[in-house]
């Protein structure tokens, strides 16, 4: 155990103190990341639990020639507690389900994708999990850009949820995950314009059941940026499009993506998915933005296997939400010029299920924050409203 601990404080420490001392000279190469300790209490139910995750973070970009980048970057993470041994839902169908770093987060064996690049480790009560969730090539020339491997594939627009998101859907629980995760794919671009583009995208897979591929224009008019996709997203065709703009001062997004199931397709099930936002920053530092989410596979009252797999992260871009209707509302203030704070809310009309994230940063240090934030989940359980879930993270991170 002695041993495993000290690799990987290494790697946490000593690694990154190099890196800052090499920055310094004229180079090709860069080397940055962060460090972050966070420690979680949860509740659920009459169950509680802590744990606590220590989160490393390397990104290292080489640029060999003027038009060639190579990208890697990785997670290095230590879970300490027996949450990944025991369960908080023995009692239902989804005992499968461990906590982590969101209300839930599934398993780790689920952050890949066609390539295996990560690596797990169990040493009693301390589970080490590596990954290069970053690692491709890229070329440039003229109007031309093309990538290969491990990338994040942003094609959604909207802050919360992205039905334009097929190659890469993430979760808006997942808050300690910044960079989002991303995809083993070609991706080929050419700029067209100041503001557009056309873009053909590629996810490597063994079959066509798993396979995703689509083609995106890209174009602005009158100020307002417009896109279409069009492809093939695991034996749906898939047509969407999405727009971002201003309504006076005030930003307004959207998006949405209509699914339609071939003969072959695991799920027979047609899905319109669509989401709009607006945002708005006072001058008084005040930041508010609402959101709304139509699914038309979604119900009023989903399942607990449903609602579960939800939290946990296990969403694509067609399964965004188990919910007809979602409703989102954020707002943030920015109390003093080293602290922030504010709280998402996420309801869903016709049913009393609810969702409340509240948060504060302070800035200890330019390169030093420590964070507070909760999640919490409100439902009905045997006619009596109440918090069936709640959990609570205090964090510190370092960023060299």
């Amino acid at each position: 155990m002695q041993k495993y601990l000290f690799v990987f404080f290494l790697i946490l420490y000593f690694i990154p103190v190099s890196g800052q001392e090499k920055e310094k000279k004229d180079r090709s190469w860069t080397l940055n990341g962060y460090v972050k300790d966070m420690a979680n209490y949860t509740f659920v139910g009459e169950d509680e639990q802590w744990d606590n995750l220590i989160h490393n973070r390397l990104n290292f970009k080489w640029y060999p020639h003027q038009n060639i980048k190579i990208i890697a970057e990785m997670r290095n993470r230590a879970f300490f507690n027996s949450q990944f041994q025991d369960s908080l839902f023995n009692n239902t169908d989804s005992s499968f389900i461990h906590f982590r770093e969101g209300v839930f987060i599934p398993s780790l064996d689920d952050a890949d994708d066609f390539f295996d690049l990560s690596y797990t480790y169990d040493a009693e009560d301390v589970v080490f999990h590596f990954m290069l969730d970053r690692l491709y090539f890229q070329y440039n020339k003229g109007n031309f850009e093309g990538k290969i491997g491990r990338q994040r594939i942003n094609w959604g627009i909207n802050t919360v949820w992205n039905p334009n998101d097929i190659f890469n859907a993430f979760s808006f629980f997942d808050f300690d995950y910044e960079e989002r995760p991303g995809s083993d794919a070609l991706v080929l671009r050419l700029y067209t314009g100041v503001a557009s583009s056309i873009e053909i995208a590629g996810k490597f897979a063994d079959s066509m059941e798993v396979f995703t591929g689509a083609a995106m224009w890209k174009t602005n008019i009158k100020k307002y940026d417009f896109q279409l996709l069009a492809g093939l997203s695991n034996m749906n065709l898939v047509v969407g499009g999405g727009w971002a703009g201003n309504i006076n001062k005030a930003g307004f997004k959207g998006e949405g993506s209509y699914f339609i199931p071939l003969e072959d397709a695991q799920d027979s099930t047609e899905v319109f998915s669509a989401t709009a936002s607006l945002d708005y920053s006072f001058k008084s530092s005040l930041y508010l933005m609402g959101s709304i989410l139509y699914s038309s596979n979604g119900s009023i009252s989903p399942s607990i296997k449903e609602q579960v797999n939800y939290y946990t992260g296990n969403i694509s871009a067609k399964y965004l939400s188990p919910y007809r209707y979602s409703v989102f509302l954020q707002a943030s203030y920015q109390f003093h010029p080293l602290i922030n704070g504010g709280a998402g809310v996420i309801g869903y009309p016709g049913s009393y299920d609810a969702f409340v994230g509240p948060m504060i940063t302070f800035s200890i240090l330019q390169s030093l924050d420590l964070d507070f934030f909760a999640q919490v989940l409100f439902a009905e359980v045997n006619e009596v409203y109440k918090a069936t879930t709640q959990a609570y993270y205090l964090r510190l991170k370092f960023s060299f």
